[in-house]
């Protein structure tokens, strides 16, 4: 039996990828055949993005409630020069998350968009850190880099993704502090920010290899969902009633043509006959040259 595949994955399911029926069954059990490098690696990548994508709305909706709730904290917090300022930018970043938020509740977008709309994420907290960080005039208030590299190697599905975007953000932020002329202590922050940029890789390939065992339970499973579905059609065919020949055994199909036992056995299961001869049927036909 032959299983189709599938656009989408669907967490704990398999079937889509590398399963095959009677013609695997034939190779050998499930658990001996090896599961094929780039299978593998589809379904990993399919299952990374896809729980991706089942946190991204919830995410989304979380920082805009946090952004809301600090808007009105910089309200009463920040110094008359720059409180109104302080509190729209943490008010326009939650509207945007907001509005992220309800796109990834509405609408059941492709996964080939996941990362850039990661991206997307890390972009509007990155300017808004970078604005922040001018308005006060202080570069501590600009270390939500460290956090958002990080990140990308926690949400991110795509090793080129995450080379690409901790690049960006890295750059921008190096960029933009000398743009504004906020002084940078290199010792620290280049410590700070290597650590991070090695963090960002070791959770990507923390999520990476736990998957990959996942995923590969998930296959195995299901090459034995389609051995066991190919062994219960293959039962189906010879249960019921058989319209046999009385006199030379041949059975009738539903066509109305009849075949030879062997014929309708054979094509209709992966049994194979030999003959020979019982003692019985050996003693009557050769009777005669037994006894001579």
């Amino acid at each position: 039996m032959q299983l189709g595949p599938v656009r989408e994955y669907v967490p704990g399911d398999a079937t889509h990828l590398d399963t095959r029926g009677s013609s695997a069954m034939a190779a050998g059990p499930a658990n001996d055949r090896p599961i094929q490098p780039e299978t593998l690696h589809t379904h990993v990548q399919l299952a990374l993005e896809s729980g991706h994508r089942d946190l991204i709305a919830t995410r989304c909706a979380l920082i805009a409630i946090a952004y809301a709730g600090l808007s009105v904290f910089n309200a009463f917090s920040m110094p008359e020069p720059i409180v109104m300022a302080a509190t729209s930018l943490a008010f326009g970043t939650a509207v945007v998350f907001a509005a992220l938020a309800w796109f990834h509740f509405t609408y059941d977008y492709p996964l080939q968009y996941l990362n850039a709309l990661a991206m997307l994420e890390l972009t509007v907290l990155h300017i808004d850190a970078l604005m922040f960080t001018a308005l006060t005039q202080d570069v501590m208030n600009g270390l939500g880099l460290y956090v958002m590299v990080i990140s990308t190697g926690i949400f991110l599905g795509s090793a080129a993704w995450i080379v690409g975007s901790v690049a960006a953000l890295i750059l921008t932020w190096i960029a933009f502090m000398a743009w504004i002329g906020v002084p940078i202590d290199l010792a620290a922050h280049g410590t700070a920010l290597t650590a991070a940029v090695l963090f960002c890789p070791f959770f990507y390939l923390l999520r990476v290899r736990a998957q990959r065992r996942l995923s590969t339970t998930q296959i195995t499973e299901a090459r034995y969902r389609a051995e066991l579905e190919a062994a219960h059609a293959q039962i189906d065919t010879l249960t019921g009633l058989l319209p046999i020949c009385a006199a030379c055994k041949s059975i009738r199909h539903e066509d109305g043509s009849w075949s030879q036992f062997e014929d309708y056995i054979a094509g209709h299961s992966d049994v194979e006959f030999t003959h020979s001869f019982c003692d019985v049927c050996m003693t009557e036909l050769y009777a005669k040259h037994v006894h001579t």
